[in-house]
């Protein structure tokens, strides 16, 4: 098709706004409510057919950890195509117009949740975790034992704090947004604070704050009422016991807690109940958009001295580790280690072994002798989200 492929003006927002009810539901806004295209971090392409607009994306600028260093990482969102121009192809070279100018600006990963990841597979990401929200009894989140730490409500003046809490935790998973990109105001800043019922801090001995869990309290005090968590973190399993006392509290008149996490979330080590109900799962994808780059950025485990060969795409490259810090190097070689788009995703991540790579055809050739020290040097820590965008 003959499609214009442009940045959006706000004289486009009535159509994005339309185009956004019909792809996801959203109620419709009013001319007088229509947001603006420029915003900070913020990149909101389209396609049009003539005038009319027929597919868009937003690209927002991000950093996400990985292997401890805060990655440059194009978010992609608010994808839609118009009904009627569905399965015309129209994604990919939409696509190529928001990555490429994420490359531009620096990104050198990129990530997404999907609602069809079959077309996002297509496009070189693979999923390598799930936003999920998970329903405990909030009865089971009493009596929980502790010794020191205390808790107490947030104030505006406990924001530096929160955001070191969560940095500190964040830095040592693969996946988390860093939350102090132009494009993420964080699920705690001035208006966040105001957005939730509470957010509870854990407060150990020394006054340091270790911990924080961000609530709302929902409707009633039946036996359907329930007090949701967005945000639970804390550096230590007293500030877990005593964040998990604090909303137990509320069994009386909320018998179910929500959880919002994502992975295989550590408080469960904690809580004395098997039960753990999945209700809502989001997957969250990643695609590599600059090889070398993303590879030579990413951090790696100090004990590995290694030279690792592959190729992704018929492309050939040479990942030098050594003392935590990798370099990645086209190389003058065709190596048999031959990976998918997907399949360095989800081993950039370090969400697959290599076994488990190899058993979906995403990764084959090379010495399986050498899979494990790419396990080594891609693993060792857990992938979360925490954000949805």
């Amino acid at each position: 098709m003959d499609l214009d492929i442009r940045q959006l003006t706000d004289s486009d927002m009535k159509q994005a706004m339309r185009l956004g009810s019909e792809s996801f539901g959203n109620p419709p806004t009013p001319d007088a409510d229509l947001p603006s295209s420029t915003r900070e971090g913020r990149e909101w392409f389209g396609a049009f057919d003539g005038d009319l607009l027929v597919a868009q994306a937003i690209n927002r600028e991000f950093h996400s950890w990985f292997g401890g260093v805060a990655i440059p990482t194009a978010g992609v969102a608010f994808v839609g195509v118009t009904a009627e121009y569905r399965g015309r192809g129209i994604v990919r070279p939409l696509f190529d117009a928001v990555l490429t100018s994420a490359i531009e600006r620096g990104s050198v990963v990129s990530a997404l949740f999907p609602t069809a990841p079959r077309i996002y597979r297509g496009l070189g990401y693979e999923r390598i975790t799930d936003l999920i929200v998970a329903n405990v009894p909030t009865s089971a989140l009493t009596g929980l034992p502790q010794s020191s730490t205390t808790t107490r409500r947030a104030t505006i003046d406990d924001l530096a704090a929160i955001r070191t809490v969560y940095d500190a935790w964040s830095s040592e998973q693969n996946g988390p947004l860093t939350r102090t990109s132009p494009s993420m105001g964080g699920i705690v800043d001035a208006d966040g604070l105001a957005a939730f019922s509470g957010i509870t801090l854990a407060v150990d001995s020394t006054g340091t704050i270790t911990g924080y869990a961000a609530w709302n309290r929902g409707e009633g005090y039946e036996a359907d009422a329930k007090i949701e968590v967005l945000d639970l973190i804390a550096r230590e399993a007293e500030a877990y016991r005593a964040l998990l006392n604090t909303l137990g509290s509320f069994a009386g008149v909320a018998p179910t807690t929500t959880i919002r996490t994502s992975g295989d979330d550590v408080v469960r080590l904690l809580l004395p109940t098997s039960h753990w109900q999945v209700t809502a799962s989001t997957p969250y994808m990643l695609r590599v958009l600059q090889v070398d780059k993303a590879l030579s950025l990413r951090g790696y485990p100090r004990a590995i001295t290694a030279e690792l060969p592959f190729s992704v795409d018929g492309e050939s490259h040479m990942l030098s580790m050594n003392a935590g810090v990798g370099r990645c190097e086209p190389a003058t070689h065709q190596d048999t280690r031959e990976l998918t788009p997907q399949g360095l995703a989800a081993l950039y991540a370090g969400a697959q072994s290599c076994a488990n790579l190899r058993s979906t055809s995403q990764l084959t050739g090379g010495d399986i002798a050498d899979d494990e020290t790419f396990d080594a040097a891609f693993g060792g820590r857990q992938v979360h989200i925490r954000d949805y965008f």
